[in-house]
């Protein structure tokens, strides 16, 4: 039986709190990178075939957010003081059978429990936003190139930028304020809106981020734990199998074999990790 790990809160970052930033200053920022970042996303990624449009739009958005994410933290001192602790060498090691654990819970969540629970009533609500979720009568076949284009953007790009935003600075920031938990919850939840709409699934898989970071105190193992996961759920390698859907049928539960399946595995495996994870005084 899987125990819990000693574990704190990671030590906040001195120069994060005693400085003039607040949360709601990281907030906006993103709020403003993130609308920049889709219009030019959307405008430098234009192609007549919508695949690699998609493919240019995504890595050229992730591209610009980090670099502007990299560009304020560097300029703003409080953000650029704090990194040496953010990014601190963990003192326990990240084991194969934690890698392992997360990959699994995180995968039976995104492609089954969260699809189960959330997507599938509304899409037998609505069945008009079929495509919003990735789904595709017919899923293309993607060569190398676009494969390259998303392992950069989704599990490069991504994962630093967005464990330096909302672990580094949002949760400490609001944990500092609150406290352990309310900074958990609110990041997590700033995390889950931040992905439009797969809010429902972002703000747990926040959660799950959130406890990675206590338990190693620091960024570095989460970030390659979300890279990781990124890379394993690549709709190219599981789409025919979770978004490939008749749309006539999409209100049929004969249609969601596969996530039903993956959603019974998904409850053990979150009580596996709350007990290896959650933090302990």
């Amino acid at each position: 039986m899987a125990t819990a790990v000693p574990s704190r809160a990671p030590r906040i970052p001195a120069p994060l709190v005693e400085g003039a930033v607040r949360a709601r200053h990281i907030v906006f920022l993103y709020v403003v990178i993130f609308a920049v970042t889709s219009v030019v996303g959307y405008k430098l990624g234009r192609s007549s075939d919508p695949l690699w449009q998609f493919a240019w739009q995504d890595f050229f958005g992730h591209l610009i957010a980090a670099s502007l994410v990299a560009l304020v933290t560097l300029v703003v001192p409080e953000l650029r003081r704090s990194l040496p602790v953010l990014y601190t060498p963990s003192r326990v090691p990240l084991a194969a059978r934690d890698v392992v654990l997360f990959v699994a819970l995180m995968w039976s969540w995104a492609y089954g429990a969260s699809r189960v629970l959330f997507v599938f009533p509304l899409l037998e609500w609505r069945p008009g936003l079929f495509t919003l979720f990735g789904y595709q009568e017919h899923f293309p076949h993607v060569g190398a190139g676009f494969v390259l284009l998303y392992t950069l953007a989704s599990a490069v790009i991504a994962p630093i930028t967005e464990e330096l935003v909302f672990r580094g600075f949002l949760q400490n920031l609001w944990q500092h304020r609150f406290g352990l938990w309310p900074g958990v919850a609110f990041s997590a939840l700033a995390f889950g809106l931040s992905h439009i709409q797969f809010t429902f699934f972002a703000t747990l898989a926040g959660v799950f981020f959130s406890l990675i970071y206590i338990r190693f105190r620091s960024l570095v193992p989460g970030t390659l734990l979300h890279g990781l996961y990124n890379l394993a759920a690549a709709p190219f390698i599981f789409g025919p199998f979770f978004l490939e859907k008749n749309p006539a049928r999409i209100g049929s539960l004969s249609s969601w074999i596969p996530e039903l399946v993956l959603a019974v595995f998904f409850f053990p495996l979150l009580v596996v990790f709350w007990r290896r994870f959650r933090p302990t005084p």
